[in-house]
C-alpha cells in the first residue's frame, strides 16, 4: 500500500520506472503509468 499526497494540485497521473538489482524495468521502452482518482478527505473535518 502506498499512500501519496499531492495535496491540492490537478494531478491526474504518475508516470514511473521501477529498479531492480542493478537495471531499469520500463513498460515496452516506456514509463509506466498510473491513472489517479481523487478520494475523499480522511482529516475528519
Amino acid at each position: 500500500f502506498v499512500d501519496i499526497n499531492f495535496g491540492r494540485s490537478n494531478v491526474s497521473a504518475m508516470q514511473f520506472i521501477l529498479w531492480t538489482g542493478s537495471s531499469w524495468i520500463k513498460n515496452n521502452g516506456s514509463n509506466f503509468q498510473i491513472n489517479l482518482q481523487l478520494l475523499g478527505s480522511k482529516c475528519g473535518k
